[in-house]
């Protein structure tokens, strides 16, 4: 099948001193793509059957990959031929350790924008989002896309429109004129961005003012992707930029009555206020949406991603009442921001969600939607283990349950806003 990987048995031998064209080639046939993660089912089931077959030859494979690295390639007379081959070699090896072994990637995940409409089409219309995944080095987790941001970014067409009636899921790029006036001017927040992917998701489908953020080593990752993905921005509703933390607070605030932006820039978790641009983003009344998906890592995260909610998270509009001789109007205040999260329940960090979410009603905001659901993750797991579990209920081996055993995720997200004020007193 096109695509696979040649058996080690059609590989050259090495004892035939085969060119260095031939063992480049034979390696460029080795190279395994990034892991797809919205494939059809009829392909992925042809390979997995293939694949099993070929169970038996991976450690041929990889005894293949560990002779020619550790050769001196002495019949090869270019030195620059060599290193390419050693290089080559390394990475195929890489490629198939796992992903906290895999060199650098990019990847396209397909994200619904709509839904089926007249019954013609067999699947909603979707917008690529390419992302950049740089080698995983040290505590780097905002380098690589986790489940939760995929399950969510393909959550927002359907369930933004429900929890903020205004918007529109009508792409801007394709349809900016039928995308209301306060969807495009939304201003939003991500934080813990990671690649991007949820806010990214949420840009090109409503064409929202968005700032991501994360920490400083994660920041020119998210940046490039934000570059990577400007067309799908319309110049009339979104334009793609970067920030830094020296960027004065007033220059970016006049590009922000001009037109909304998509931005990527460090917010400092511990003490949000002491950046100059961020004061002035909480003085001016914090955003209409915050976007969250697996933020929590460490014991003091709930505490310092709750206090950031409540930090940006815009406070409703107080209700008003009209007292009249006869009559008495009340003109209802809008519920302010929502803030639009998703956890993935893994059993070594369940204390922070609790936690998280505990501690987001003691700040007095009020869960409006929650659910469940199954992903997976390309984290420590084989890629016919990934491929099984995409099948889900299509391969008679896997079914949510056993999911987490494979590579599989249950997440949770939910909708938080602040409570709905009270109506002042009637006023004549």
């Amino acid at each position: 099948m096109e695509g696979l990987a040649p058996h080690p048995l059609d590989l050259p031998r090495l004892r035939s001193e085969p060119a260095a064209e031939v063992l480049l080639e034979a390696l460029e046939g080795l190279v395994v793509p990034p892991p797809s993660w919205d494939r059809p089912a009829a392909d992925i089931t042809a390979e997995i059957a293939l694949a099993s077959s070929r169970a038996a030859s991976d450690s041929a494979l990889a005894h293949w990959l560990t002779r020619l690295v550790g050769s001196d390639l002495w019949w090869i007379e270019d030195d620059e031929a060599k290193e390419q081959i050693w290089s080559s070699a390394s990475k195929r090896m890489a490629e198939r350790c796992g992903r906290t072994a895999a060199p650098a990637m990019t990847r396209t995940f397909n994200i619904p924008s709509g839904t089926v409409g007249d019954g013609t089409a067999t699947a909603p219309p979707t917008i690529a989002i390419t992302l950049h995944e740089p080698p995983l080095t040290s505590d780097s987790m905002g380098l690589k896309t986790w489940a939760s941001s995929y399950l969510l970014a393909k959550r927002l067409h359907h369930l933004v429109p429900t929890v903020l009636p205004t918007t529109t899921s009508s792409p801007p790029s394709s349809s900016s004129s039928s995308s209301s006036s306060s969807s495009l001017w939304l201003r939003a927040l991500e934080l813990g961005s990671g690649t991007g992917l949820v806010g990214l998701s949420a840009a090109a489908l409503f064409g929202w003012d968005l700032h991501l953020t994360d920490l400083p080593e994660v920041v020119p990752n998210l940046t490039n992707n934000i570059a990577a993905n400007r067309h799908l921005f319309s110049s009339s509703s979104a334009s793609a930029s970067s920030s830094d933390s020296s960027s004065s607070s007033s220059s970016s605030s006049s590009s922000d009555v001009l037109a909304p932006s998509v931005s990527a820039r460090v917010l400092d978790w511990t003490q949000p206020l002491a950046d100059a641009y961020w004061r002035e983003r909480a003085e001016v009344g914090g955003f209409d949406v915050i976007l969250a998906s697996d933020p929590l890592y460490t014991p003091q995260h709930p505490e310092l991603v709750v206090s950031c909610v409540a930090l940006f998270l815009r406070k409703p509009a107080t209700a008003t009442a009209t007292a009249t001789a006869t009559t008495t109007t009340e003109t209802s205040g809008d519920e302010g921001g929502k803030f639009i999260i998703e956890h993935p329940l893994r059993p070594s960090h369940m204390a922070e969600v609790v936690d998280c979410e505990a501690r987001l009603t003691a700040a007095g905001l009020v869960r409006e939607a929650v659910g469940e659901e199954v992903g997976w993750d390309d984290w420590g797991v084989s890629s016919l283990q990934q491929e099984r579990l995409r099948l889900g209920s299509g391969d008679a081996d896997v079914d949510a349950d056993a999911a987490e055993h494979i590579g599989g995720v249950r997440c949770r997200w939910s909708v938080w806003r602040w409570p709905t004020p009270e109506p002042a007193s009637p006023t004549n």
